[in-house]
C-alpha cells in the first residue's frame, strides 16, 4: 500500500486511478485510490495495490510524475515505543521515589535516589487534572468488552473516556478501537488509571478526559503504526475539537523508528488547530 499527496481534486484521483490501472510497471496490480479522512485539507490518498517490493523507490518516483501528484511513498509502519493504596504504586518510582527499590523489583546494582521523580504527591494536592483537558492517545486502542464498545478494565473509569476512531487497515469498523496488542491500554493507564482503588497502578492525571484512537495494530506480537492512520486520526481530532470548543487537547504518540514525509500533513493540522503533539 502507498500514500500520495495530490492537488485535492476528484479529477486528479480519477486520473491517477486510470494511469495506474493501465500500467504494469514494476509488477503493479492496481486495486483502488481512496481519499483519506481530511482529504479536502491534506490532499492525501491511499493507493491499494501490490507491486514488486524491490522496485518501491522506482515505483514512487513513477507515481510522483503523474499529473497532479506532489509525492508518493509507502504507507510506512513504525513500532510502538510501565498516601496511595494502589497495589503497584511503590513500583512507580518515577512518580514518587523513596530511594528504596521494592522487594524483588529490580535486579540491578543501581542505587535509587530519593526524590528523583516527578513529585506527583505534591502535584496531586493541587490537581489530578481537568476534564476540559483531553489527552488523545494515538496507539493500539484501549481495552474494551469483547461484545461491545464499553470499557471493562477494572482500573479505568468509564466516566471520562471518549472513543475516537480506528484507522488501521484491519478490516474492522472505524468505531472499533479495541486494543489487540496491549500497548495502547498500557500507555493510557500510566496517565489515567484510577487512584486509591486498591488495585493496579495510579495514573498521573486521572482527572483528565481521554480520547482513544487506533492507528496501530498488532503484527506478530508487536504494535505497528502507519502514516495513513495517523493522518486520518489527526484530521478527525482537529474536526472534533472545532466542534467541541473550550477543550484543550494534547496527543500522546508513543512510537519509535524513523519518520517520513507522510506524517507531516497530520502533524501540521494538529499544530494549526492548537493541539499539542508529544
Amino acid at each position: 500500500m502507498l500514500v500520495a499527496k495530490v492537488d485535492r481534486s476528484l479529477q486528479t484521483i480519477e486520473g491517477l486511478a486510470q494511469a495506474l490501472q493501465m500500467s504494469s510497471e514494476y509488477g503493479m496490480q492496481f486495486d483502488s485510490v481512496e481519499p483519506l479522512y481530511g482529504f479536502e485539507r491534506s490532499g492525501l490518498v491511499f493507493i491499494r495495490m501490490s507491486f514488486n517490493q524491490h522496485d518501491v523507490h522506482q515505483l514512487v518516483d513513477y507515481i510522483a510524475k503523474i499529473k497532479g501528484v506532489e509525492y508518493a511513498e509507502p504507507d510506512f509502519l513504525v513500532p510502538t515505543s510501565s498516601s496511595i493504596n494502589d497495589t503497584y504504586f511503590d513500583k512507580q518510582w518515577y512518580m514518587a521515589n523513596s530511594g528504596i527499590w521494592p522487594a524483588n523489583f529490580y535486579n540491578t546494582p543501581v542505587t535509587p535516589v530519593a526524590g528523583a521523580d516527578i513529585n506527583i504527591l505534591k502535584a496531586w494536592d493541587i490537581t489530578t487534572g481537568s476534564p476540559d483537558v483531553v489527552m488523545a492517545v494515538f496507539d493500539t486502542g484501549i481495552d474494551l468488552a469483547p461484545d461491545s464498545y464499553t470499557f471493562q478494565h477494572p482500573d479505568i473509569s468509564a466516566g471520562n473516556q471518549l472513543l475516537g476512531k480506528n484507522y488501521t487497515p484491519d478490516g474492522n469498523s472505524q468505531d472499533n478501537v479495541r486494543d489487540d496488542n496491549g500497548h495502547g491500554t498500557w500507555v493510557s493507564g500510566v496517565a489515567m488509571a484510577v487512584r486509591n482503588n486498591n488495585i493496579g497502578i495510579a495514573g498521573i492525571a486521572p482527572g483528565l478526559s481521554f480520547k482513544h484512537y487506533r492507528i496501530c495494530r498488532d503484527i506478530d506480537g508487536s504494535g505497528w503504526c502507519s502514516s495513513s492512520a495517523f493522518n486520518q486520526a489527526a484530521f478527525h481530532l482537529s474536526d472534533w475539537k472545532n466542534a467541541n470548543p473550550g477543550k484543550n487537547i494534547v496527543v500522546n504518540l508513543s512510537t519509535g523508528g524513523a519518520s517520513s514525509t507522510g506524517w507531516a500533513s497530520g502533524t501540521n493540522d494538529l499544530l494549526n488547530n492548537d493541539i499539542a503533539l508529544t
